[in-house]
């Protein structure tokens, strides 16, 4: 829902990050994430409980800084 075209996450994480939606370490954070996911999902590899917990962090902040904080702020400060 925020206007990206590319089939795969790869490339959609780029192109939230070339339309301003995402920050330089906001795409490589991702990036890292979805390699783990991807070496979790294909090679069977379990995952640290430090590297889980801060994949719900990044996401966690993600969806507060791209769907909450915008929301709160038109409602806030409607003339904005």
């Amino acid at each position: 829902d925020q206007g990206t075209s590319s089939r795969d996450l790869f490339g959609r994480i780029n192109e939230l990050k070339d339309n301003g939606v995402l920050t330089d370490w906001g795409a490589q954070i991702l990036h890292k994430l979805r390699a783990l996911g991807n070496n979790a999902a294909h090679e069977v590899e379990p995952q640290s409980g430090e590297q889980l917990k801060l994949a719900f962090d990044v996401i966690d902040n993600l969806l507060h800084s791209v769907y909450i904080l915008p929301e709160k702020a038109k409602q806030t400060f409607p003339s904005v």
